[in-house]
């Protein structure tokens, strides 16, 4: 598939990009941002969005192994635990990993990603995820003031999954049944009729 994109120099950017990481990282993050700039990319039928997929390839070029491993993890554990709980994978989208783990690759020191810490990378990871689903707030990693998670019944299937997932990386029985998930999936679905009809 080809998408139409608009490609701008980050001057462009309408809002104050990423500010909220250490110091002595911040340069490297905007001349990242100088170089790569961002693109707008159709969002649907008369809507775009930002994307900084060119700097996100950027600092995935420079990042450890560990990072990229982590990530695979995350993808096929969510995929794996969404079909024993009878769930769709795009409930979790892959940029929910891909921006807390930009998160902590710029908070957290290199020997995070060796492998024998990868899998308590992999539990940070998802103890924020889910906390972030619980509060309803998970901030874009170039544009903190942009809200990833917005307040959504579905963040009650969310919080199944990633709950499940937490379970699973350590060996735990998984705390939701496919009926349990049925259950909720159903008031997911009356509480949107409902707000539908208000």
């Amino acid at each position: 598939d080809l998408t139409p994109t608009i490609d701008l120099p980050i001057s462009s950017l309408p809002v104050q990009p990423i500010t909220d990481v250490r110091p002595e990282v911040q340069p490297k993050i905007q001349g990242i941002l100088q170089k790569t700039g961002f693109h707008v990319v159709p969002a649907g039928f008369d809507e775009w969005r930002i994307s900084f997929s060119k700097a996100e390839k950027e600092i995935l070029a420079t990042s450890p192994n560990g990072f990229k491993a982590c990530y695979k993890v995350l993808k096929v554990l969510r995929d794996d635990v969404s079909e024993k709980l009878g769930l769709r994978t795009s409930l979790l989208p892959s940029y929910l990993f891909k921006t807390v783990l930009l998160s902590q690759l710029f908070t957290k020191g290199v020997h995070a990603w060796e492998k024998e810490f990868r899998s308590q990378m992999v539990i940070d990871v998802l103890e924020l995820i889910l906390q972030a689903i619980k509060q309803e707030k998970l901030p874009s990693f170039f544009i903190p003031s942009s809200l990833l998670l917005s307040k959504a019944h579905e963040n009650r299937l969310r919080e199944c999954l990633v709950e499940d997932m937490l379970n699973e990386v350590k060996g735990f029985k998984m705390a939701n049944s496919l009926m349990d998930v049925e259950e909720k999936k159903q008031q997911v679905k009356i509480l949107q009729l409902i707000e539908l009809l208000e």
